[in-house]
């Protein structure tokens, strides 16, 4: 539902892997490393720390840049250990495991190493 003033985006199609990441107070926490829509998980890289924050906490997003309604202290503070979903958290995006190409070609390579060709 949108508020007058208010403007809602569709995380889904605006939150991408190397999306700078900034706190409440405009100090940059990190990157984006990866995320998971299904369990609403992103992780935040820096050079010494990774920051497990669920997505309800991202307050603005663009494509190059989203902040986040938590100082990094906060983060820091109340960052739990990574969470387990159904499937894990995705890297750059994507569920851990082989591509459909790549089950593909595996059963393919099992056949025909099976002489039945």
């Amino acid at each position: 539902m949108n508020v007058a003033g208010l403007v809602t985006v569709d995380v889904r199609s605006t939150l991408s892997p190397t999306q700078n990441v900034f706190d409440s107070a405009s100090a940059k926490v990190g990157e984006v490393d990866s995320f998971d829509i299904a369990t609403g998980w992103v992780t935040i890289s820096s050079l010494n720390k990774q920051y497990f924050v669920p997505i309800k906490l991202i307050t603005y997003i663009d494509p190059h840049e989203l902040f986040l309604g938590a100082t990094k202290e906060d983060l820091s503070a109340t960052t739990p250990a990574r969470p387990q979903g159904r499937r894990g958290l995705r890297a750059k995006g994507r569920a851990h495991g082989p591509s459909r190409r790549s089950r593909a070609a595996t059963t393919a390579d099992r056949w025909w190493s099976t002489g039945r060709r």
